[in-house]
């Protein structure tokens, strides 16, 4: 889930399922944030993420399910296209490659504000926020 607009001081019990325990990042000013529901009948761990990256919102967690070893990564970038965002896409490449350097597969899902990309061919506009982007995929 995307743009969840929680405090830190929202307890789960407010909006998590019965059933489900949730993973979260709240963005510390109005607006934004993540968070991952998972049935709490599967057992994960939540992946610490290094501290240059921590002004980034995104949690990930390591999970099985039926002998298959999953990284799910959940994202969200506010948008724009400013010297901040730049910054902030730069810092998210970097962050997804240390996080997808690993054996399992990797989910990435979230909300990249990329509204111009191209699914079809794997295209997007020439500029360095979405060049930034389709470099996690090289």
């Amino acid at each position: 889930m995307t743009e969840t607009w929680l405090q830190s001081e929202s307890p789960n019990s407010l909006f998590c399922p019965n059933g489900y325990d949730v993973v979260r990042f709240d963005r510390p000013t109005t607006g934004g944030g993540v968070a991952l529901f998972i049935n709490n009948t599967v057992k994960y761990n939540v992946v610490s993420i290094n501290k240059e990256f921590h002004h980034l919102e995104l949690v990930c967690v390591d999970l099985d399910l039926y002998g298959i070893s999953y990284r799910i990564i959940g994202y969200y970038r506010n948008g724009g296209f400013s010297t901040s965002a730049i910054e902030y896409m730069d810092a998210s490449v970097r962050c997804f490659q240390k996080l997808c350097s690993t054996a399992k597969t990797v989910m990435i899902l979230g909300d990249f504000n990329l509204p111009d990309c191209d699914w079809n061919f794997y295209h997007a506009p020439d500029n360095v926020v979405y060049n930034g982007f389709f470099e996690i995929y090289q």
